[in-house]
């Protein structure tokens, strides 16, 4: 799970750049916690905790990460509607990851870094698209769903 983590949380800078401008981490027991890139979220790693200290805030959250059941990166108009997410928004999860609100009838190719293309993706009826390591292995793939690309990290 931490190198998953740590796969989402080096990814995030080039995120910010797109359309996303925030991210939720909801954890297994506990309330879920929203962080917008305008508020220069500092992502460390202390033992098997994730601090996040951002700007203006008095004191750093932190979580277990045995604890975190999943990361949603999304584009929001505050805080409060992060899950109410404008197009593709990507939730890690502790087997894979989870890429929602994909427009009906669009095609997800997957790629290994060695650039085979692993067998088709299917989106589902309700707009998801689900990797895991179970069915893709561990690696590094790179995730076209129309003209969004990723890079994920099993």
């Amino acid at each position: 799970m931490r190198k998953f983590l740590l796969s989402i949380v080096a990814t995030l800078t080039w995120l910010s750049a797109s359309a996303l401008d925030g991210l939720t981490i909801t954890p297994f027991t506990g309330d879920p916690v929203t962080f917008l890139y305008s508020q220069e979220p500092e992502i460390s790693f202390i033992g098997k905790s994730l601090k996040i200290t951002t700007v203006g805030s008095e004191a750093p959250v932190t979580l277990d990460m045995d604890n975190i059941k999943e990361i949603t990166l999304g584009k929001s108009a505050g805080v409060e509607d992060l899950k109410d997410v404008q197009g593709i928004a990507c939730m890690a999860q502790a087997d894979g990851v989870i890429f929602t609100n994909i427009p009906a009838n669009t095609k997800a190719l997957v790629f290994s870094l060695d650039g085979r293309t692993t067998p088709v993706q299917t989106v589902g009826a309700d707009g998801t698209l689900t990797l895991s390591r179970s069915e893709l292995g561990t690696g590094i793939f790179i995730v076209k769903i129309g003209t969004f690309t990723s890079k994920v990290r099993l």
